[in-house]
């Protein structure tokens, strides 16, 4: 015969509170969605280009635009034209989603230099990501059609 054990109940106060983050989380979630991915910011005024990477790009480009709202965003030229010509000004576009995690920096690469992003006076982007070069000429040539 088998003895079943009881477990002690009790409460714990961190669990409760995750739980009721959990719920709000869920219900944020619904409203916003989670995917990863290449975002660009385009400012149609002066042409100039920003293009990211993020696991939460939703998220990302909500930050992005608070720190534009505050006026303390990094990057200080995305700033300056923001302050300038206002938020009517930026276009904010996906250029791709559901990328696959260790090919997300490739791929923001690649659509910086689709972009010119990296270039003085055409985009916002003052440095370019590292990464294995390898994995970049691969999104390249399959972006690009080359085999």
């Amino acid at each position: 015969m088998a003895i079943k054990i009881k477990p002690k109940s009790f409460i714990n106060k961190d669990v409760i509170s995750t739980k009721a983050t959990t719920k709000n989380s869920a219900k944020d979630a619904k409203d916003e969605m989670i995917y990863n991915g290449v975002y660009l910011i385009e400012n149609s005024v002066t042409g100039r280009k920003y293009v990211g990477s993020s696991s939460n790009i939703d998220r990302r480009i909500k930050t992005h635009k608070q720190h534009l709202q505050k006026g303390c965003h990094n990057n200080r030229k995305l700033q300056k034209d923001y302050d300038m010509h206002g938020i009517e000004s930026f276009k904010f576009i996906i250029l791709e989603k559901d990328v696959a995690h260790d090919l997300l920096t490739a791929y923001e690469k690649y659509w910086i230099y689709k972009h010119d992003a990296i270039v003085r006076y055409k985009g916002y982007n003052d440095v370019m990501p590292t990464l294995n070069h390898s994995a970049f000429k691969c999104v390249y040539n399959l972006k690009e059609g080359i085999k």
